[in-house]
């Protein structure tokens, strides 16, 4: 007697996925906000001074929170790839799954481009 044959979607476990970057993404916020303890990271509305200071003085914070940050990032790309390729699998043929793939893409790069500038107050003497 032969058993039914089921056809199962292989990837990684998109639960997983959303819980590590969520998991990333606060663990990473913590050193740079008013969670951790004073100075946190300068909002735009600083003059230049303050803010070239704070990443001069606490550059290992900022580091942390950016290195963090990127990994919560590649979690939220894969988290998209993983969930147009269920849908796919699924069968949805709409243009949607594509659209969300693109929002998902867009979304886990452009706070990469926030932090970009700060790079040269590292560099200051």
């Amino acid at each position: 007697m032969n058993a039914p044959s089921y056809v199962t979607h292989k990837g990684p476990h998109a639960g997983l996925l959303a819980l590590l970057y969520a998991l990333l993404f606060w663990v990473g916020l913590y050193p740079v906000t008013a969670l951790y303890k004073q100075p946190y990271w300068p909002g735009p509305w600083e003059s230049a001074s303050v803010i070239v200071s704070y990443f001069q003085n606490y550059s290992s914070r900022v580091l942390f929170c950016i290195v963090l940050q990127l990994g919560a990032l590649i979690c939220f790309g894969l988290f998209a790839v993983t969930i147009v390729s269920r849908l796919r699998f699924l069968g949805a043929k709409g243009a949607g799954a594509y659209i969300a793939l693109l929002g998902g893409f867009w979304f886990s790069r452009m706070p990469l481009l926030a932090p970009w500038p700060c790079g040269h107050c590292f560099t200051q003497e």
